[in-house]
């Protein structure tokens, strides 16, 4: 399965390591910090799904959320908030609680893909 995946995340460290595991599963990977970043990469390029926590540089991911919603492209929600409250800003998309392995990572991903129609390499 290729896959292209948007990662935001506050954290640079934390998407040069989730980046590089990702891309040790054959996955192409774009990453950024910022939320308004984040929702004009969604909107110049095709990816299959964005992983993103909420809270990103000098703005939340929101708005990149709910682009995806509406334009096919899966979302993997990664933060330590309760899956109710992410689900009353964001509507029903996947929440994957922190702490979480490169396991929980990737399955949340190909989980996705499979529920929104992602590409299947």
């Amino acid at each position: 399965m290729s896959l292209c995946i948007l990662l935001a995340n506050l954290s640079e460290d934390i998407n040069l390591v989730v980046s590089s595991y990702l891309q040790s599963l054959g996955w192409r990977c774009i990453c950024t910090t910022s939320g308004s970043q984040a929702l004009l990469a969604l909107q110049n390029q095709r990816f299959d799904v964005l992983v993103t926590d909420l809270i990103l540089e000098n703005t939340s991911s929101l708005p990149a959320i709910r682009y995806c919603r509406t334009h096919g492209t899966g979302v993997v929600v990664f933060t330590a908030l309760d899956q109710d409250l992410i689900w009353q800003m964001c509507g029903p998309v996947m929440v994957l609680q922190k702490p979480a392995g490169f396991p929980e990572i990737s399955a949340a991903i190909r989980k996705v893909c499979r529920k929104d129609g992602g590409q299947r390499g």
